[in-house]
């Protein structure tokens, strides 16, 4: 089942998405919009109901869904104490190569792959904590996706 890694990351397992899925199809069948719109986003799919996609008013968080529909309790970050201007530089070159990348968890894995080992190799690198070889396209697109996120909200308390 879905957990978190020491950073907060989720860590999706093949049933986890197979469930997703199989939300994402039943909100389909069950014609609710927002979930319908959140999961197809998430996933990164073609909707097959244009009509129900744009249904939805737009106002979603995929990642909290996703957090909700596994059971998974939402991240609260430690305190911040003090983030070096090494990881702020890094950041900033991270999020402007990052620009017109898809968000979607499942296009672009090998951009994503290579974008996260680049400026972060002492967690995704070969030799780092987390090393993404072997890793799904899913799971390279969250953390792209949850990176980003980090990222924003590091640069804007800064």
């Amino acid at each position: 089942m879905a957990r978190r890694d020491e950073q907060g990351f989720l860590e999706l397992e093949p049933e986890d998405e197979k469930l997703l899925e199989r939300y994402r199809v039943e909100a389909l069948s069950g014609q609710n919009a927002e979930r319908y719109q959140a999961l197809t986003d998430f996933f990164g799919f073609n909707p097959e109901d244009e009509n129900l996609y744009r249904a939805s008013r737009g106002i979603h968080d995929a990642h909290s869904l996703v957090e909700t529909l596994l059971g998974v309790p939402p991240f609260i970050p430690p305190k911040r104490t003090d983030i070096s201007q090494t990881l702020l530089t890094s950041y900033q070159s991270f999020l402007k190569e990052a620009e017109g990348v898809s968000n979607s968890l499942y296009q672009d894995p090998d951009t994503k792959r290579r974008l996260l080992e680049t400026y972060f190799p002492g967690r995704f690198g070969s030799k780092g904590k987390q090393p993404l070889m072997g890793a799904s396209p899913g799971k390279i697109g969250y953390l792209f996706n949850a990176l980003i996120e980090s990222a924003r909200k590091a640069l804007k308390e800064d």
